[in-house]
């Protein structure tokens, strides 16, 4: 039962692994320097660069939103915690840029986000993407007292494209594949052994 689980796994799983993979490698070698330009410019222009260095960004810490996990028998767990990020001082408009926050201040900001209030600040990070990604999630939408663009972008802080990361996840996608390669070679091999006996 155990190896049918985890062969089931393996044939599910290693095709994900690849396209992330694959989906952060692509990104390590289009975005060799972050764009740099200012979020009113960003903004505008939509550019497709996934390494962006953003000036004059208006993060609202005070709309801050998070998610969490529920870890079994040890309470919860903070996830993320998302900021919203304004162009100009018209604080009704709809969110084009959400600033994921990096996880080493997320308790931080979460915890003294009023206080913190509206900065203008130099962010800098990956826009989110992937085969998967579908934006701000519906839960985390519901909770925030400000509306997303319908084209609205995620930055997490401080996050570069990597390499060795890259080649890792696509590493484990074969390892898990070239597992259930091997599986089915074995079993068939079994089959013919038994057919060629009988």
């Amino acid at each position: 039962m155990y190896y049918i689980r985890f062969w089931v796994v393996a044939l599910i799983c290693g095709p994900l692994f690849l396209l992330a993979g694959g989906n952060q490698l692509k990104i390590y070698h289009e975005n060799p320097k972050p764009i740099e330009m200012s979020i009113d410019e960003y903004v505008r222009t939509r550019p497709q660069g996934k390494w962006v260095r953003l000036t004059n960004c208006r993060v609202a810490y005070p709309g801050a939103v998070y998610s969490e996990s529920t870890r079994s028998g040890r309470g919860t767990r903070l996830t993320g915690v998302s900021v919203p990020v304004f162009a100009g001082g018209n604080f009704s408009q709809p969110v084009s840029v959400v600033l994921g926050v990096a996880d080493a201040r997320a308790k931080e900001v979460l915890a003294n986000g009023v206080a913190y209030g509206v900065r203008v600040e130099t962010i800098e990070g990956l826009v989110r993407s992937g085969p998967f990604y579908t934006g701000l999630s519906k839960e985390l939408q519901n909770v925030a007292e400000w509306k997303v663009s319908p084209v609205h972008v995620i930055i997490d802080e401080g996050r570069k494209p990597q390499l060795g990361s890259s080649l890792g996840i696509m590493g484990v996608g074969v390892a898990l594949l070239g597992y259930v390669a091997m599986s089915l070679r074995s079993s068939v091999n079994d089959a013919s052994a038994t057919s060629g006996r009988d």
